[in-house]
């Protein structure tokens, strides 16, 4: 226990001492993250404790429902890859408390511990260290630990799989789902899109764990597929639950439903009776409509729901962390957005696809050999080019690094600052332009050239 909250106070520390808190800056679940590490190592759980007070009590910038459960499965698979390490505590924690306790007394504790290994708290250790009593009293030591045995049924869900009669919805509309793994990381880098697919066969075989498409993804069973909806004219409300902030008025159930009071949707459109409704697996909802039109949405409506349209979204039916993603009613019957909702939830007739970039500078030949005079002209243009490629890029300017095997969690927190001629990983702690950024990308140097040249055509006519 003492080991513990060391670490917890060593990371609470660090924090004081991040420039970002010097400056008066937010933090976020990066720099928690980078923190814990220099710590912990790998290790997340031992500064649990510290790094959830320390979103708690918002010191940190609103999490996102991504950032959420990559922080909660961050510390479970912590939890799970040193339950030797755990497990080794407990007994020399039982064994200092009672020294004259037989094996099979220690034995008991042990297993007692393995049994609530599963939970999301680990109170077990807790349980142990605090609690010598127990030890001392044989008969109070193993009726507590036998309550646990509820276990089983809390862990039922991992072994869900894919709805595959939900998603095969998906494909009967055109819709091409795109394979991801259970940690949020796509199932190969580059352009997401490139990876969709509309085949029911290439779907079964993801999901069973052949992979498809020269054996890609093989090995690994995949049972969360998302898609891109505004490619295929619909937008999705995505109503958040942040069940801890429901006290400052951020209950995304709350809002929505004063919203659509407000604006007397339509009864196929409401929450409670809407023809298309998807339940996540935090609890909130996703509302599909049908949309016309090449507009640009805002990305939030009201506190706690989210509007999206050229964001990503998991697809009904698929499973993430052992929870499924249930689909109410039918892709079928997916209602029109109501005016009403539209104009609210617009930013502007601007175009969703990238605008033309003008430039007159760049040398552009035919030639298939790239000059240096050309090579130096694109570097400017890293930030329209990663954007053209699928990166997401912030208001701050961060995406994710390019080069995800830099990083131990593959960079599922944004990493990479994008400046005007580079882009700078500050876990690699190294720059790369945009011909670093297309070779990785595309393979080679010869198809970066390419690739670049090609996403520009349309400015060197």
């Amino acid at each position: 226990m003492s080991t513990e909250r060391n670490y917890n106070l060593e990371f609470c520390k660090g924090l004081l001492n991040h420039p970002r808190v010097k400056e008066g800056e937010e933090l976020r679940l990066f720099d928690l993250l980078v923190v814990a590490e220099r710590i912990v190592g790998e290790e997340a759980y031992l500064v649990e404790e510290a790094m959830l007070e320390t979103v708690e009590a918002y010191e940190v910038r609103e999490l996102s429902e991504e950032e959420q459960e990559h922080l909660k499965q961050l510390l479970e698979n912590s939890k799970e890859k040193h339950t030797t390490k755990v497990l080794s505590t407990v007994e020399r924690v039982a064994r200092a408390f009672n020294s004259s306790a037989d094996e099979s007394r220690i034995q008991t504790v042990i297993e007692n511990a393995v049994k609530t290994s599963k939970l999301t708290k680990p109170a077990q250790q807790n349980e142990v260290s605090n609690s010598p009593e127990p030890l001392e009293k044989e008969e109070v030591v193993e009726p507590p630990k036998v309550e646990v045995e509820v276990v089983p049924q809390a862990v039922a869900n991992p072994v869900m799989k894919p709805d595959m009669e939900t998603l095969k919805q998906y494909l009967t509309l055109g819709v091409k789902l795109i394979p991801v793994h259970d940690k949020g990381a796509y199932i190969q880098a580059g352009e997401p899109r490139s990876w969709g697919t509309d085949s029911i066969d290439e779907l079964q075989s993801l999901v069973n764990g052949d992979g498809y498409r020269n054996s890609i993804g093989k090995g690994s069973k995949i049972s969360l597929f998302r898609f891109f909806p505004g490619d295929y004219g619909l937008v999705v409300v995505d109503i958040d639950r942040h069940i801890k902030e429901e006290r400052s008025g951020k209950d995304g159930l709350q809002n929505w439903l004063k919203t659509e009071a407000e604006l007397d949707l339509p009864q196929d459109c409401k929450l409670r009776t809407h023809t298309c409704c998807v339940s996540t697996t935090s609890g909130g909802y996703h509302l599909y409509y049908r949309t016309e039109g090449e507009v640009e949405f805002k990305p939030e409506l009201v506190a706690a729901v989210d509007i999206l349209h050229t964001k990503t979204v998991n697809a009904a039916g698929s499973v993430k962390e052992g929870k499924g993603y249930r689909l109410s009613g039918s892709l079928d019957m997916i209602p029109n957005l109501p005016e009403a909702l539209r104009k609210r939830m617009l930013k502007g007739s601007v175009r969703t696809v990238p605008q033309p970039i003008k430039r007159r500078n760049i040398p552009y030949s035919k030639n298939k050999r790239l000059s240096y005079e050309e090579r130096d002209a694109y570097k400017p243009y890293l930030k329209e080019y990663l954007e053209l490629s699928g990166y997401h890029i912030n208001s701050r300017g961060i995406t994710n690094c390019p080069f995800p095997e830099h990083h131990n969690n593959g960079d599922k927190n944004p990493s990479a600052k994008v400046n005007q001629d580079f882009l700078y990983c500050f876990t690699a702690e190294k720059g790369y332009d945009i011909w670093d950024v297309a070779t990785k990308d595309n393979g080679s140097f010869q198809a970066a050239v390419y690739d670049v040249r090609n996403k520009f055509k349309e400015d060197q006519i």
